[in-house]
């Protein structure tokens, strides 16, 4: 059963000359089953920009708004020769519920667009049948056949071809005056339209973003001792453009803070603690990389020491002075009240005269554009409320790394998320399953290497609140 998609659209042009489609929709989207609702769709000349999707619901107070992205590789032109009409196809892409009790279990919308040739060549929703012309060989002959929706055919090799149903079956032109704070609250929370009356289009699109959470992303980073600088810059710059391209993909606001070279200390560590001051709903992440260890008979401690010096330690005075433990930093960082934190040390858990080992394995590198599953992305980060306190190696470990990419641990974190956002049938990975993942990942690369005349062994201790 289809829900029924009714698109009002308006074309607004900016003073400063930006195109601007803004569309009100009631939609009819298959996966909904016939559950009726309206969107605010916005799309610029490019073929980018984000829809608002309203389903009401029997109390008006309690209507449900989900935001979602227009993907904008996915858009695709079809041409129809018989009439001379060309026609658009773009997916929307969940992002999150912004409003609503109620949950929808679908990712994607369906937006046909068909160009108006009378109106200046400009894409207006398309509210019939979509024809599609499919081009096949048949011999040395190409042949192009048309085929409407709801309507089956086969050619002369026996295949059939079906065309696509639009979900839109109405249109109405909006104006630039209609953009009011009354008929807006339908696809944007009170706290986004402020006290505001009017808006134009191109403030909707600030207003989407105006209360977006900010991720911090703390690395320290020895990048000074001549064992590990390479395996701990890899780990810097993996964590960071990790992070970048999650903040990036799901529009958060990215704050960079490293602590290396000159500022690599105690001091720095706890300055950068001090000057935090996240929200409710922001994400606080702090990463170590560097030689870790543990003191010796110290049962309280699990989790590793952080040895925050370069060259030796002059006394045991100064070794204690220029020490933090990860679990401390961890506490404080998780009193700031960040929405989601994740704390993190890729070090040796042993004894101080233990030395962290490198080999040189090469493996592929991040990726420069993620494509993820939008909707699992915001759902493990932005809609997560909960601290992560993870170590490389339990008490007595070393922890293992390359010069290529880094610490095994930090390696395993960032591509088994990676992984897990891929996944486009799960749209709620779950971080236990995720930290167990993690862990699995780093110690099936330890056996592979010899510490102390055996096999290694590197085991992942965790901590959730």
């Amino acid at each position: 059963m289809k829900i029924l998609l009714f698109v009002y659209c308006t074309f607004f042009v900016s003073s400063i000359c930006t195109c601007q489609d803004v569309f009100e929709l009631q939609c009819a989207i298959s996966s909904l089953q016939g559950l009726k609702c309206k969107a605010y769709l916005s799309i610029d000349q490019n073929k980018n920009g984000f829809l608002r999707l309203q389903i009401p619901q029997q109390k008006a107070s309690e209507k449900t708004i989900i935001d979602m992205d227009l993907i904008p590789a996915s858009t695709t032109f079809f041409y129809y020769p018989p009439t001379n009409d060309s026609f658009l196809f773009i997916k929307a892409e969940v992002v999150k519920k912004i409003s609503g009790k109620k949950d929808y279990d679908f990712n994607y919308m369906d937006v046909w667009l068909k160009k108006n040739n009378k109106s200046n060549g400009k894409f207006l929703p398309c509210t019939d049948s979509i024809p599609i012309l499919w081009k096949f060989n048949f011999g040395e002959n190409v042949f192009f056949k048309p085929v409407f929706a709801y309507q089956e055919k086969p050619d002369s090799t026996g295949y059939k071809f079906s065309g696509v149903a639009s979900d839109i079956t109405r249109a109405r032109l909006l104006n630039a005056t209609e953009l009011t704070r009354e008929k807006l609250s339908g696809y944007f929370t009170n706290v986004e339209l402020n006290s505001i009356r009017k808006f134009t289009a191109t403030q909707l699109n600030t207003v989407r973003y105006r209360n977006r959470p900010t991720l911090y992303c703390i690395t320290t980073t020895d990048v000074k001792d001549k064992s590990i600088f390479e395996a701990c810059k890899e780990d810097s710059k993996n964590i960071n453009d990790f992070f970048r391209d999650v903040a990036n993909f799901i529009n958060l606001t990215f704050k960079p803070i490293k602590i290396e070279d000159n500022n690599y200390n105690v001091t720095s560590v706890n300055t950068a603690i001090k000057n935090l001051h996240p929200k409710k709903n922001d994400i606080v992440v702090f990463t170590f990389s560097g030689h870790g260890f543990s003191y010796r008979n110290d049962e309280v401690h699990q989790f590793p020491q952080l040895a925050l010096w370069e060259g030796d330690a002059e006394s045991q005075t100064f070794l204690r002075a220029s020490t933090l433990n990860i679990e401390s930093i961890y506490n404080s960082i998780k009193a700031k009240g960040a929405g989601l934190n994740i704390v993190m040390a890729d070090c040796c858990n042993t004894y101080v005269e233990m030395e962290r080992y490198i080999d040189s394995i090469i493996i592929s590198s991040m990726e420069t554009f993620p494509r993820w599953n939008k909707k699992a992305t915001v759902n493990l980060f932005e809609n997560t409320r909960s601290s992560f306190l993870l170590a490389a190696a339990k008490k007595g470990q070393l922890a293992g790394s390359t010069a290529n990419f880094g610490g095994f641990f930090t390696e395993s974190f960032w591509q088994t998320i990676r992984n897990n956002l891929r996944n486009r049938e799960e749209s709620n990975p779950q971080w236990l399953n995720i930290i167990k993942a993690i862990g699995e990942r780093a110690s099936t690369k330890a056996p592979n290497f010899i510490c102390e005349d055996k096999p290694c062994e590197q085991t992942m201790i965790y901590k959730v609140n």
